[in-house]
């Protein structure tokens, strides 16, 4: 109608300080929408640190969807994925998503004895702000840890919690429930929300867009590989994932003299070892590959081939 009326805009604290409102008129003349303008700057998604934009910015990508939607609750959330995939990079950017991010906290579960759990947990509760604890490798809790872990998260369900807990793991968890190595009621606690991260030869077709990302974050002269670079890349199958990817990305960038790195300038132990076959594409079944049915060099064994001539280490 034109008329002045009064409306409520509701958007997080801290995206934008202004809001200008004008309307949207047709050919005619007639009001037809009502266009809402913030001004006074947008609060980005997460704050990349300074020197890991790109290594956190390729980690981040399979799950960019899922994080967004989880970065303002508190819910547990329980990272899957193997070594080198950036589960620590993603409880960080998690964190950083809260509105009010307090402290972080990270502790490997399979060094921690339930009185450590519960000192961290009545600091926890005595932040001013919320923070993140996370417990990496939490496949490894001890059985009195997670029965400890359990009546922490029971109580707090009970009363506002301070501490975010994000726990990650390599393992199929599921598979130790089955062994009756891990609490049930704790999977069903920990993972109220769960993030798998792929493995690096799920990710081939992005090989050269990681590559360049992961050299901008040397700030070298280096800014591109060659294809000739990228195929020897290919035929190494990487079980160490993003993060012996960026120690081959870290040897190019000084041995080459400028410019974009050769094959030559590759670290050796990428030129020595090769892959016997293509990699596999992902199932879409389970979480992650089960070390079950990996060959002992980070990739899954071929289908319907008996696999020869080797051993489990």
């Amino acid at each position: 109608t034109g008329a002045v009326v009064p409306a409520i805009h509701s958007h997080p604290p801290g995206v934008g300080g202004r809001i200008l409102v004008r309307p949207i008129r047709d050919d005619d003349g007639t009001i037809v929408a009502c266009l809402a303008t913030l001004r006074g700057g947008v609060r980005p998604r997460y704050r990349q640190a300074p020197g890991v934009a790109g290594h956190e910015r390729v980690a981040l990508a399979p799950v960019a969807g899922p994080l967004g939607r989880l970065g303002h609750t508190s819910l547990p959330v329980l990272i899957l994925g193997e070594r080198g995939t950036g589960r620590s990079v993603v409880a960080r950017a998690l964190h950083r998503q809260q509105l009010s991010p307090g402290p972080y906290e990270e502790r490997s579960a399979l060094e921690i004895a339930d009185e450590d759990l519960r000192t961290l947990w009545v600091r926890g509760r005595t932040q001013e702000r919320g923070g993140t604890l996370h417990l990496r490798d939490v496949h490894g809790l001890g059985r009195r840890v997670q029965e400890v872990l359990v009546g922490l998260l029971s109580e707090d369900a009970r009363r506002r919690r301070r501490w975010r807990l994000v726990s990650s793991s390599d393992r199929d968890v599921r598979a130790l429930v089955a062994e009756d190595r891990f609490r049930r009621d704790l999977l069903a606690r920990l993972g109220a929300r769960r993030l798998r991260l792929p493995p690096l030869r799920e990710r081939w077709s992005e090989l050269p867009e990681i590559v360049r990302a992961l050299l901008g974050d040397v700030g070298g002269e280096v800014s591109d590989l060659t294809e000739a670079a990228l195929q020897r890349l290919r035929s190494y199958p990487f079980p160490g994932n993003l993060d012996e990817l960026a120690q081959a990305r870290r040897h190019a960038s000084f041995v080459a003299p400028g410019g974009t790195a050769d094959a030559e300038h590759l670290p050796d132990w990428v030129s020595t070892a090769r892959r016997s076959e293509p990699p596999v594409p992902p199932s879409g079944t389970g979480w992650f590959t089960s070390p079950s049915r990996s060959t002992g060099r980070g990739e899954p064994a071929p289908r319907g081939r008996k696999q020869r001539g080797s051993t489990g280490h």
